[in-house]
């Protein structure tokens, strides 16, 4: 992201008290999702500036986009098609 720009930042725990395969493959499964959103490019998938893991916590930094999320678009609308 360019500096000073908004973003949203996207937390996920991972397995904590697990066997160490099970945490590798926790890892791996999400560096291997955030590489696949990072080569998206599409108008309506949010693009993926950056991702990192601390502690037991994966992040991944996404654009911001102005508008309503999909919980304030239903409520406001209804169902969607």
């Amino acid at each position: 992201a360019k500096s000073g720009s908004r973003v949203v930042l996207k937390e996920f725990l991972l397995p904590v008290y697990v066997d160490v395969d099970v945490r590798k493959s926790a890892l791996e499964q999400f560096q291997n999702e955030a590489q696949i959103l990072r080569s998206l490019e599409h108008e309506h998938v949010v693009k993926l500036e950056d991702f990192f893991i601390e502690d037991h916590r994966a992040y991944l930094v996404l654009e911001h986009i102005d508008g309503l999320s999909l919980r304030q678009l239903v409520a406001n609308e209804g169902k969607l098609d």
